[in-house]
């Protein structure tokens, strides 16, 4: 819960700073009324849209010639008659370790790389237009419900677990992939820079992926994590987690109430936002003016605790913060 409200306040932050206007090359603009918060999300996001496909159709040549790469090297995966081959990317023990994932039961799991690359420009490209020309709140955060969330959710809690443990098993022989050496020669890399302290470039940066990342810790989480959002919801509506999508909206609605943002809702067809009637004016409003001046990335969570634990320890919030943020998504 902590952690959904540290991502509430960074929210705020980050698009509370004032922009000049982007204006992009081609033809697009928000759905949402311009006196709407989702309004400048989405000019938000449209100026990232336009970085990435500059045309307003094709994705930018850099990612282009990267994602066709990739497809090329991991989508060998899939296909039996080159599975035996190396990889690029992977090396040749990370990619026997994935091939045998994709072949030990009907999930497939490490075809997951090439599934990805072969509709990656088409989905980013139509996923963000969806989310840009959305017109109220509901339907912006039902596209990030229905593309999103719950695909990604799905795979994780089917192959999360057999592609983490492939990793593990494979990982220390990541040095063997031929891409290191691309990226050692044209990535503009300082291959004698101070931090490395003598040691070289290649032996340096396969040591921290392989060896210096907590990949232990990882693992440990990633399993619990899959093991408490993976499971069914007591109502049997949906898997636990669901919880933090429906957590998430509450939390944008009483952040557009705390900072006196105008939800993007279709009057006409009723207030899509949650019942607020029972709720406490001080348990669903903060105060987030103390932040108003800082960066985002100058916040930490030590900046806003002592306030989240105080807002938690009203005891007339007590009742409507338990059934809000906890019954939910009750785990088993």
């Amino acid at each position: 819960m902590k952690v959904l409200l540290v991502a509430a306040c960074l929210l705020a932050v980050a698009l509370a700073q004032e922009e000049p206007e982007f204006v992009p090359n081609f033809e697009i603009a928000p759905g949402a009324k311009k006196t709407s918060f989702l309004y400048q999300i989405q000019k938000g996001l449209i100026e990232g849209y336009a970085t990435i496909f500059p045309d307003g159709v094709r994705i930018q040549n850099t990612a282009q010639l990267g994602i066709m790469t990739a497809k090329n090297d991991l989508c060998k995966i899939n296909k039996p008659d080159y599975q035996s081959q190396g990889s690029v990317i992977l090396g040749k023990t990370c990619k026997k370790a994935f091939v045998k994932v994709f072949n030990a039961d009907e999930d497939q799991c490490s075809g997951v790389f090439c599934d990805v690359l072969e509709v990656a420009e088409v989905f980013l490209n139509d996923t963000m237009r969806a989310m840009i020309a959305a017109e109220f709140d509901k339907d912006f955060f039902k596209i990030i419900e229905t593309e999103i969330l719950n695909p990604v959710m799905e795979y994780n809690c089917r192959c999360s677990g057999k592609m983490m443990d492939a990793w593990m098993g494979c990982k220390h022989k990541i040095g063997e992939a031929d891409i290191w050496y691309t990226v050692m020669n044209f990535g503009g890399f300082n291959t004698s820079a101070a931090y490395l302290e003598g040691e070289d470039w290649l032996d340096f940066w396969v040591d921290v992926v392989k060896d210096r990342l907590p990949w232990d810790d990882m693992s440990l989480m990633l399993e619990r994590t899959m093991a408490n959002l993976c499971q069914t919801n007591q109502d049997d509506e949906g898997k636990c987690y669901t919880y933090f999508y429906k957590a998430f909206n509450t939390l944008y609605q009483w952040f557009l109430k705390s900072t006196g943002g105008v939800p993007a809702v279709n009057k006409r067809g009723g207030n899509n936002r949650n019942n607020d009637v029972a709720v406490p004016e001080q348990c669903s409003t903060y105060d987030l003016s103390a932040y108003a001046d800082m960066e985002a990335e100058d916040i930490s969570f030590g900046d806003i605790k002592e306030a989240v634990i105080e807002k938690f320890c009203v005891e007339e919030c007590e009742d409507v913060y338990q059934d809000t943020f906890l019954d939910a998504a009750q785990l088993q």
